[in-house]
C-alpha cells in the first residue's frame, strides 16, 4: 500500500497493483466540520481521477463520524459521478461500531445515483472486504 494523503480526519492509499484504494477515517473526525468532510471526499475524487481504481475500501480507525443526510446527497451528486466516470465500480465499506455511522453510511448507498453506478457490500473487516473486490478485479489487471 501506498499512503497518497493525508490529514488529521483521513489517510488515502492505494494499492496499485490491484488496483484498489483505501479511505480510512480517523478518530479525528469527531471534530470534523460539514466542510471538511466535504473537502475529504473531493480529495479522494481528485485521486480516484489520477489513479483510475476499479474500487474503494473505506472504514474507521476509532471515527464516529456520521453524515447528515444533506452530506451524503453532496456525495451522491458530486463525487460518486467522478468515481465511477474515473473507473470505480465497486466499494466495500467495512462496517463500524458506532449505529449512527453504520445508518449515515447504509443510507448513502442508498442514493439512487450510488445504487445505479456502484456495487456496494457491507463487510466484518478490511481482510473480508479485500478478499472480496479481489474476486471482482477485471481479468485484464492480472
Amino acid at each position: 500500500m501506498e499512503l497518497l494523503y493525508s490529514n488529521p480526519y483521513i489517510e488515502i492509499s492505494i494499492d496499485k497493483p490491484n488496483g484498489i484504494i483505501e479511505m480510512a477515517w480517523l478518530p479525528e473526525t469527531s471534530y470534523m466540520s460539514d466542510e471538511e468532510f466535504k473537502a475529504a471526499f473531493s480529495k479522494y475524487a481528485d485521486l480516484v481521477e489520477e489513479h483510475h481504481p476499479f474500487a474503494l475500501i473505506t472504514y474507521s480507525r476509532g471515527s464516529n463520524y456520521a453524515a447528515v443526510p444533506e452530506l451524503q446527497e453532496w456525495v451522491a451528486t458530486n463525487i460518486v459521478p467522478r468515481a465511477y466516470q474515473a473507473g470505480v465500480m465497486y466499494t466495500a465499506i467495512v462496517v463500524v461500531e458506532d449505529v449512527f455511522a453504520q445508518v449515515a453510511a447504509e443510507q448513502l448507498v442508498e442514493e439512487p445515483e450510488v445504487k445505479q453506478h456502484i456495487t456496494t457490500h457491507f463487510f466484518p473487516s478490511v481482510a473480508a472486504a479485500r478478499e472480496w473486490l479481489m474476486k471482482k478485479k477485471p481479468q485484464n489487471d492480472k
